[in-house]
């Protein structure tokens, strides 16, 4: 990602978009890299704030048109889109990480406070840690986390199915390519040609990606 900050003013890295609305090739790559880059810029998005909804939508714009528009050729909706649900999940799940590797379970909230990872404000840590421990957040987490393994298990009974329509010949539609999100078919994803194109329909809320 050190080439992107690199890039001249007057200068844009294109990015080839498939059918689905995803970013590919070496392009795709490299947008996906930075946008994991910048979730881990902690004054861009501070740790403090309870999700990425309560991010003050002055943030999101301010790294939209400064940083990835600067440096990548992004004007459609869809791939701001895209974009803005992809810097949510790379946020939160930076989060998860830095929690659990501090969080073994038995450390009470003064321990955690005093392990605040370098470069993040010891305040936004502190709420960060109080935010975590909260009965609602625990919750919230089992919740969560009961979703997953329900999850898990649907896929993988999924993936079985497709095995034997593979091995026995049938003609039942094939799964799903797994991890592009929106679920394309294989066809959809190795047969289409990557293109770029206009978004129609408007720009979701920033305060809502």
């Amino acid at each position: 990602t050190n080439d992107v900050w690199h890039v001249r003013p007057n200068e844009r890295i294109l990015v080839k978009w498939n059918n689905e609305g995803q970013p590919i090739a070496d392009g795709g790559a490299l947008l996906n890299r930075f946008l994991g880059s910048i979730t881990r810029n902690h004054n861009a998005f501070p740790i403090s704030y309870s999700s990425w909804r309560k991010i003050p939508k002055v943030y999101k714009e301010d790294i939209l048109k400064n940083t990835i528009q600067a440096k990548f050729d992004i004007h459609s909706d869809v791939h701001i889109n895209h974009i803005l649900k992809s810097l949510n999940t790379k946020w939160r799940d930076h989060r998860q990480e830095l929690w659990q590797q501090r969080n073994d379970g038995t450390r009470i909230r003064d321990e955690l406070i005093a392990m605040a990872p370098e470069g993040i404000n010891r305040d936004h840590w502190a709420s960060f840690v109080d935010y975590r421990l909260n009965s609602k957040t625990k919750e919230n987490a089992l919740k969560n986390k009961e979703i997953r393994t329900k999850q898990i298990i649907a896929h993988t009974e999924i993936s079985t199915i497709d095995s034997l329509a593979y091995v026995f010949g049938s003609q039942e539609h094939c799964g799903r390519v797994r991890g592009l999100g929106l679920g394309p078919c294989p066809s959809k994803v190795f047969g289409c040609n990557a293109h770029s194109y206009s978004g129609t329909s408007s720009n979701t809320d920033l305060q809502n990606q």
